[in-house]
């Protein structure tokens, strides 16, 4: 546990940080060229070469500053301010969620995020991107978590939490970023995070297609995107139109079962990360990080993960999008190699059914499935789950979209384990789940060239923060 005056200088840091923010949208000048994003449909001025290259496709943004592929359709409520343009988006469920089997558990749940992003020009070749991410988990998971047969990560009173996903924290994001344009095709970055996310990993699960509809987390989680939550992120980055590399440093420790605590910044851990998005429907990604002691649980012991991943996204009408993502992710704990693989997919559709689809296979040793103490500690377990589920939307007006679904989920562990598990466990879910609908852009082709945007009479139309 932290000292108090530990806390102090945590607290002390986030308040910093919140009058930084807050003096610079008080003290915000109007943006020249700035679009107008409310209801005028009136085109904007043409873009600067400054404009054009700050002005992201709008479904790129992600989690932190990884990218999704530039054809996603995004879900969310944008206002203007003044200089600023804002986003808001999010999504939250309350579900019957059962496990079954010797470890099973049954509960009512409610996961839920909300996420606000703001972005404003300063000068004529920078701008101000502002983020928070919060979460009510604590209140509508629990401190224990929710129940999900072979999740392992984090701790609940003193003990490692087993086949339950633990709650996110109160505040998941709190961070700045400063882009300013090199060049006619090229922007310099500085990402910094009270609560960010570093350089590592794929987009997080939670900010992908699939997870506006599916309420729980990969089993892999922890071995693929878990650094989403990091208290104390610096991460520079230079990025052209299609490609983008980064380097972060971070505090490596994960969150504590304190989830209202915003910990001290430790920059003990590293990280760096190379993506592409080679055309508007692919983001590719690799990275690799040390992440010093992250587990509350095993001071001792230090992780180094390695990470790669696809997406691919395609609109198949204005209603209707198909998403599917490949994770690989490898931890490296004292010499043992842990690898997890995922293969997720979803068809959106607004207004009807949504179905989706997740399949995994991870290696979690004997200490981390917490098994009795006759299994090798470090001994790697091939352990595979296949999730099936689906939405309907419900016909309820308004900016949010409201559906029904269910899922079945089906797990399969060694003979060796069977007597822990059972043979086959499986699960299922049924929730109503909430978010804002999709917003209508007119996207700009996110590799043409100044020139021929000013040749042709194209405008850039605004870009999601």
């Amino acid at each position: 546990m932290r000292k108090p005056a530990a806390q102090r200088r945590a607290m002390g840091s986030a308040a910093c940080v919140l009058g930084c923010l807050l003096c610079a949208v008080v003290g915000a000048q109007p943006m020249p060229g700035m679009p107008n994003m409310t209801a005028s449909d009136e085109e904007p001025p043409h873009p600067t070469r400054a404009d054009t290259v700050l002005m992201l496709p709008h479904g790129r943004p992600a989690s932190g500053t990884a990218w999704m592929p530039d054809s996603t359709p995004v879900y969310g409520i944008s206002r203007q301010s003044g200089p600023w343009e804002w986003m808001y988006h999010g999504t939250a469920f309350a579900a019957y969620d059962r496990m079954n089997g010797p470890r099973g558990d049954r509960d009512l749940t409610g996961p839920n995020w909300a996420m606000a992003m703001g972005r404003r020009r300063i000068g004529s070749d920078s701008e101000l991107q502002l983020r928070g991410m919060v979460s009510l988990d604590p209140v509508t998971v629990g401190g224990g978590g929710y129940p999900l047969l072979l999740q392992t990560g984090e701790s609940w009173r003193g003990q490692p939490l087993m086949d339950h996903q633990h709650p996110h924290n109160y505040v998941s994001e709190l961070a700045a970023q400063y882009r300013r344009a090199t060049g006619p095709s090229s922007v310099a970055s500085l990402y910094l995070g009270v609560v960010g996310e570093p350089a590592l990993g794929p987009p997080a699960f939670m900010h992908r297609t699939l997870a506006l509809d599916d309420p729980l987390a990969p089993i892999g989680h922890h071995w693929q995107d878990s650094t989403h939550i990091a208290y104390g992120v610096v991460t520079l980055g230079y990025a052209t139109r299609t490609w983008q590399i980064e380097l972060s440093t971070f505090n490596g420790r994960e969150p504590g079962e304190n989830r209202s605590r915003i910990e001290s910044p430790e920059f003990d851990s590293a990280s760096a990360r190379l993506s592409h998005n080679p055309s508007p429907e692919w983001a590719l990604q690799v990275s690799h990080g040390y992440l010093r002691r992250p587990e509350a649980l095993h001071p001792e012991a230090d992780i180094h993960r390695t990470t790669a991943s696809a997406i691919f996204n395609r609109r198949l009408d204005e209603r209707r999008n198909w998403q599917s993502a490949f994770v690989w992710g490898r931890n490296r704990v004292a010499g043992h190699d842990y690898d997890s693989f995922l293969l997720e997919a979803s068809r959106k559709r607004d207004g009807g059914w949504s179905p989706y689809v997740r399949l995994e296979q991870v290696s979690k040793s004997s200490e981390e499935l917490v098994l009795p103490s006759g299994f090798t500690a470090s001994k790697g377990h091939l352990v595979r789950q296949f999730t099936l589920g689906a939405v309907r939307d419900l016909p309820i007006g308004g900016g949010y979209q409201w559906g029904v679904g269910g899922q079945v989920i089906l797990s399969t562990v060694p003979d060796a384990l069977e007597p822990v598990y059972g043979h086959n466990p499986t699960g299922w879910l049924v929730f109503v789940r909430v978010h804002p609908r999709q917003m209508e852009h007119r996207q700009q082709a996110p590799t043409a060239r100044p020139e021929e945007r000013e040749a042709d009479g194209h405008g850039a139309h605004g870009s999601h923060p």
